[in-house]
């Protein structure tokens, strides 16, 4: 998406740090066991994999709905993954169509409106109301799966401050 006057593209960088953020998760995620990864915590989805599995979801639920393709998804329980692998496979291409859909963004889509419906109900938001929540929702979610890891005794916890993620693309 580009902006007009040569201003930066705030979503895009925000959409370039949800993932950058949620890389760096998985990769404090692939240091835990797989019963680490499953054990039950008290907050969020209840465990770094639910949590992960949430974050996928829900950006899913949210690229059918802005592609109109389904916008009545729902989230599904995290035994639709036996693995972290098996994840990440389909994060890989939920991943493309989010690049593809941002790539064909232009500033007046994201005034357009979008419906989403949950449980029968529908809610109507705009395109650009949707891709900030994205980006905000992994970020909240990444604080508790960050919680999780450290109580796990992960190693080389990862930075979530979106100024970090500036400095490392800064020097790149």
């Amino acid at each position: 998406m580009t902006m007009t006057h040569g201003a930066p593209d705030p979503i895009g960088q925000l959409h370039a740090h949800r993932r950058w953020l949620r890389d760096k998760m998985i990769q404090a995620a692939r240091s835990l066991s797989a019963d680490d990864l499953q054990r039950p915590f008290a907050m969020g989805p209840g465990s770094v994999f639910a949590t992960l599995a949430h974050c996928w979801f829900a950006e899913t639920v949210w690229i059918n709905t802005l592609e109109r393709m389904d916008p009545a998804t729902t989230i599904r329980g995290i035994d639709t993954f036996p693995t972290l692998d098996a994840l990440l496979e389909q994060w890989a291409e939920t991943d493309a169509r989010w690049d593809a859909y941002l790539a064909r963004l232009s500033p007046a889509d994201l005034v357009l409106p979008v419906v989403r419906i949950r449980d029968g109900k529908h809610f109507t938001t705009s395109v650009q109301d949707v891709l900030l929540h994205v980006c905000t929702h992994q970020m909240y979610h990444a604080a508790q799966c960050k919680n999780m890891l450290r109580q796990l005794g992960a190693s080389d916890l990862p930075t979530s401050d979106f100024i970090v993620f500036a400095r490392e693309n800064w020097s790149a």
